[in-house]
C-alpha cells in the first residue's frame, strides 16, 4: 500500500522507481513511514558497475540511510544526526530510536576542503591534503584555520540543521 500512497506525491511513475520504507510508528488507523525512492535506471547502472568490477552485491543501501545502521552498533537511543564527511559529498541521516527519519546529501566534503587549502596557500593538492590530514585545516593551538575550510564546515553545519528541521516538521515525524 505504501507505493500507492506516495504515488500522488512523487513526479515519477511507480514502474520507474523502487520504493522502500521504514515504519516509524503506527496509530489507530494509519502508520507513519519514512519512504525512500530510487530510480530503477540508476539502480541498474549501479549494478552494471558492480558486475563490471567483478562484484556481486547482495544489498544496495541508500546513501545517507545507510548511516542509520550505526544506531545498533553504537547503541544510539533517542534522537541523533549522523554525518559522514566523505571525499566528494557529505551524507547525513536523522534517526530517532534507531530508525531513520530523513536522509540528505550535500555535494561538498573533504576534496573541497583540500582545494580550499591549496587555493589559499599555493600548496599542491597533495601537500594541501597532507596539511588537512595533520589537523591544521580548522586551526589548532590558537592559530586560525583555513577560511575556506571553515566556510565548508559552516555549510555542512547549516545543511545538518536543515535536515533536522525537515525531520522535525516532516509529516507526523514529531519533534526532533
Amino acid at each position: 500500500a505504501i507505493p500507492f500512497e506516495i504515488e500522488a506525491d512523487t513526479p515519477f511513475r511507480l514502474d520507474d522507481i523502487f520504493v522502500d520504507w521504514n515504519l516509524l510508528r503506527t496509530e489507530k488507523s494509519h502508520a507513519v513511514v519514512s519512504a525512500t525512492l530510487a530510480k530503477r535506471s540508476q539502480v541498474a547502472e549501479t549494478l552494471t558497475r558492480f558486475q563490471d568490477a567483478g562484484c556481486d552485491p547482495h544489498v544496495i543501501e541508500a546513501e545517507g540511510l545507510v548511516l542509520a545502521n550505526l544506531a545498533g552498533v553504537f547503541r544510539l537511543e533517542g534522537v541523533h544526526l549522523l554525518v559522514d564527511i566523505g571525499h566528494e559529498k557529505t551524507p547525513s541521516c536523522a534517526i530517532a530510536d534507531a530508525r531513520p527519519l530523513i536522509a540528505h546529501s550535500i555535494p561538498v566534503a573533504g576534496r573541497a576542503m583540500t582545494e580550499a587549502i591549496a587555493a589559499e596557500t599555493g600548496l599542491s593538492l597533495e601537500d594541501a591534503e597532507q596539511r588537512k590530514l595533520e589537523g591544521g585545516a580548522l586551526g589548532r593551538g590558537g592559530s586560525p584555520g583555513s577560511p575556506g575550510v571553515l566556510a565548508i564546515v559552516d555549510r555542512i553545519a547549516r545543511e545538518a540543521m536543515r535536515t533536522l528541521e525537515a525531520a522535525e516538521t516532516g509529516q507526523g515525524a514529531g519533534p526532533v
